[in-house]
């Protein structure tokens, strides 16, 4: 997969057709990515999950997954393509779809990220959530403790 361009990237709603795509960027973000099935599986409920894209000339450059449901939801997934990081365009996909899943609702939003995952913890912090539990042996190859956590989304829905 080649890098994406970054001067001409749109954020947009994911479809079924990008299954392959979104698959395709995980096998180069994530240990362990989600396949084409399980994006396909999410993009055909769209009442209870959203999923946002930043397109490029050269493909996807990064993605966000969110699920809600109940006054709550979860950030099931985010990944900026390797050579497309460290310029705040992780940030804008979380932000954006914590936007959506307030208008969808949400009152609070959870994740868990690798405990050792230092970059995704400061992103996640600097996006307004805080460390609220701990889930041990959640991580495999390597195995790693999860920390979970939570932000509200009251003043989301109104951002930007």
């Amino acid at each position: 997969m080649s890098a994406p361009r970054l001067e001409a990237l749109f954020l947009a709603a994911a479809d079924v057709e990008d299954a392959g795509s979104l698959a395709d960027l995980e096998q180069a973000c994530q240990s362990h990515p989600w396949s084409r099935a399980q994006f396909a599986a999410t993009l055909c409920h769209p009442a209870h999950a959203g999923v946002l894209v930043l397109r490029g000339p050269g493909g996807l450059a990064g993605h966000c997954v969110v699920g809600w449901g109940g006054g709550e939801a979860e950030v099931q997934n985010l990944a900026v393509h390797p050579r497309a990081r460290r310029r705040g365009l992780g940030r804008l996909l979380l932000r954006h779809a914590l936007r959506l899943a307030a208008r969808q609702g949400g009152r609070e939003a959870f994740l868990e990220v690798r405990a050792g995952n230092r970059a995704a913890r400061r992103l996640y912090e600097e996006c307004g959530f805080r460390e609220v539990g701990l889930r041990r042996g959640y991580y495999q190859d390597p195995p790693e403790d999860a920390t979970v956590m939570r932000s509200g989304l009251h003043d989301v829905a109104e951002e930007y």
